[in-house]
């Protein structure tokens, strides 16, 4: 979660099914490493082949996942601009150009609670009144951000109201271990956070911040509970039927906290 500040101001894929596979598997097996290794990778897809990639992407690789690529890919939902997929379930993003190629993926901390929807009014509590199942990384599509909290980094609001960013990870609390839990290989590790997602410092600052620095782009957080569904409509060939702007009219010159 963060304190927030006033965010700063505020583009379809040929490629066939099988380089969407293509794609993705890499995601996977690149991931798969860099979760072992506590270090992002940021090798291209065409590192592993085609037939590699498809059995990878089949025995890795969420259905989830692979459905709300295909539907956005087909629906254009992504308004041809860059797009970043959040996996809670693996606590993994995926981050996809315009015309929707992967780009790069990198283990992530998200909130430390199972959940699909921010509390009531959480963005304006304080931390010690944030109760620990409370603590949930809203799913959704929201037109994210970049701005800045209320200590002055550098952030991308998802939710502005839920005080819920992507940002550097933060190592100011040494008994929480984020580093560590970035690290780690058990999923589980990498829940901590108030509700934010927190990516190692040089991802953060050479794949998710380009994506923001001239326009907006879109971030779809997979659910935890919910169903693709019911969340994004994507069975329909429709457009989503749940998308949040960053940040409310009525309410974007308040300051929000990142945690």
């Amino acid at each position: 979660m963060s304190h927030r500040l006033k965010p700063r101001g505020s583009a379809w894929w040929g490629a066939a099914t099988l380089s969407v596979a293509a794609s993705l598997a890499a995601v996977v097996t690149l991931n798969t490493a860099a979760q072992q290794s506590g270090v992002e990778s940021l090798a291209t897809p065409s590192a592993v082949s085609e037939s590699a990639a498809s059995s990878t992407l089949r025995g890795e690789t969420s259905a989830e996942v692979q459905h709300l690529l295909k539907w956005i890919v087909d629906t254009q939902d992504n308004a041809q601009v860059d797009f970043v997929m959040i996996d809670k379930k693996q606590t993994t993003a995926h981050i996809f150009d315009a015309s929707g190629r992967w780009v790069a993926s990198s283990p992530v901390l998200i909130g430390l609670a199972l959940g699909d929807d921010s509390a009531p009014d959480i963005g304006t509590r304080p931390l010690a009144m944030v109760k620990a199942n409370e603590r949930t990384t809203p799913a959704g599509r929201f037109k994210a951000e970049l701005g800045s909290n209320t200590d002055g980094e550098t952030v991308v609001w998802v939710d502005y109201d839920a005080a819920v960013s992507m940002h550097s990870v933060r190592t100011n609390n040494p008994s929480e271990q984020r580093l560590q839990r970035l690290a780690s290989t058990q999923v589980a590790a990498h829940r901590i956070s108030y509700g934010c997602i927190n990516f190692p410092d040089a991802f953060f600052k050479t794949q998710v911040l380009p994506r923001f620095t001239h326009q907006n782009a879109v971030v779809y957080v997979l659910p935890d509970l919910k169903s693709i569904a019911s969340v994004f409509g994507s069975d329909a060939k429709t457009h989503v039927q749940h998308s949040a702007d960053a940040r409310s009219v009525a309410r974007k010159n308040e300051q929000r906290q990142s945690f």
